[in-house]
């Protein structure tokens, strides 16, 4: 059949176990340098390149991500990286497609586990298998494992992150929360006290694929079927998460739609959450230091809700890859930047916390020895929480995930602005994107 295309804009996606089981020692940045110029070889006496490098994210990240470059050049001044910010998470990927498809995708991408399974079939990725020019011994093996698609390494984790809801403390403690984990029925009846003492959106619509995703699996299901070829889910079950958020936009405890739509990245200044507008996000652990750094306010932390008598949904997720372009004319330089990034002390303590605990047992106990903020305390000990209950991660979503994404994007817009029910608006997303999986959608 021919898709149905929605009358609304999407809205922006916001889009294992811990590094720490790694053995190694805090190490010296004189040791770490001494190891990257052994695996540099003689590179300080040939002419200067230059790599390109992709990365999203927000101001902070890019600010950060800045610095880690400049400590490598420092380090390799015969390397010189131009960095590409592509901006949110959306954003980037739109632009990396375009390149990509151009024939000039950066030399070093950051790269996302919805997106590498696609871009390694495409053939895009090196496989970093065998490589010696990047240390992964200080990575645990079942989180490297994330990287591997049919026995190639497409990808080298950098950090990770689990599902979290970031709430405002002192608010929260009026409605008598403070913390625990709870069920979705509670949290509901949580976020209308939150509402009715404050008289703020309680949370931000988190209506989303993601936290769809989330919801799935602890139903038993997931987006997907394991060869990727059907929805995973059934259609009770999405009406029954559609009804959930619809009922708390009825009493006013989540922002209408016109408020939502709008909203480009967590912790973005146009997520209401910023500027003090609802009090709650259900999004990665790793934006607490985000969040933190443009609120004066307290912030707490928490594991998302449970569905009791069903199965755990939480998991654990690298929070990016490090990937390297299959048509770089500098592979090892490109290697060694890699490496630089996650192994070196410096680039660890310039990179931080800011998308994710650190996978390299040297960086985590560097920065860990060094001292931690608050919001970065918070994360490593929701990251621990989330280690007991965490359940295996499911395999990357096939290649039409983006499309089936902006498309559960509008179709939750149009049930928010009354264009469809939930049942209309389940079903029409449901046989349009198994469509879309079976036979592309014609």
């Amino acid at each position: 059949m021919r898709r149905r295309r929605w009358m609304l804009t999407a809205s922006a996606a916001a889009a294992l176990v811990l590094a720490g089981c790694g053995t190694a020692a805090a190490q010296g940045s004189a040791s770490n340098t001494a190891h990257a110029n052994q695996a540099a070889g003689s590179a300080d006496s040939k002419p200067v390149v230059t790599l390109t490098f992709g990365f999203w994210g927000d101001a902070k990240e890019e600010a950060v991500t800045l610095a880690a470059v400049k400590a490598f050049e420092k380090l390799y001044p015969n390397i010189h990286i131009q960095t590409e910010f592509g901006g949110p998470f959306n954003q980037y990927f739109t632009k990396l497609s375009t390149e990509v498809a151009g024939g000039n995708a950066p030399d070093i991408m950051q790269m996302d586990y919805d997106y590498i399974d696609a871009y390694a079939k495409e053939g895009q990725l090196l496989n970093l298998k065998g490589i010696k020019g990047i240390d992964l011994s200080t990575i645990s093996p079942s989180v490297l494992k994330s990287g591997y698609l049919d026995g190639g390494l497409y990808g080298i984790p950098n950090a990770i992150d689990c599902y979290s809801v970031i709430y405002d403390q002192n608010a929260f403690a009026k409605a008598g929360y403070h913390g625990q984990r709870v069920s979705w029925a509670q949290w509901a009846t949580i976020l209308e006290k939150v509402h009715k003492v404050t008289g703020k959106w309680a949370e931000d619509d988190d209506e989303n694929w993601q936290t769809f995703g989330y919801w799935a699996r602890q139903h038993g299901q997931h987006l997907y079927n394991a060869s990727g070829t059907k929805l995973g889910f059934t259609e009770g079950t999405l009406v029954s998460y559609l009804n959930y958020w619809a009922n708390l936009r009825k009493v006013g405890a989540v922002p209408p739609g016109t408020v939502t739509s709008l909203i480009k990245q967590a912790a973005d200044p146009t997520d209401p959450m910023v500027p003090g507008k609802s009090l709650a996000e259900m999004t990665w652990d790793a934006y607490i230091v985000s969040f933190q750094s443009e609120m004066t306010k307290p912030l707490g932390m928490a594991l998302p809700p449970d569905q009791p008598g069903g199965p755990e949904g939480l998991y654990l997720k690298p929070s990016q890859f490090w990937s390297i372009y299959s048509k770089t004319k500098y592979p090892k330089q490109a290697e060694l930047f890699v490496n630089f990034l996650l192994n070196n002390i410096a680039a660890g303590k310039a990179l931080g916390l800011d998308r994710g605990i650190p996978v390299s047992s040297t960086v985590r106990a560097a920065l860990e020895k060094a001292g931690l903020t608050r919001g970065e305390q918070q994360e490593f000990s929701l990251t621990d929480q989330a280690l007991k209950v965490a359940t295996p991660i499911d395999p990357p979503p096939p290649q039409p995930n983006k499309e089936i994404s902006q498309d559960f994007g509008n179709m939750v817009q149009a049930v928010q602005y009354g264009k469809e029910t939930p049942q209309q608006g389940a079903e029409q997303f449901m046989q349009e994107a198994n469509d879309l999986l079976q036979n592309g959608g014609e």
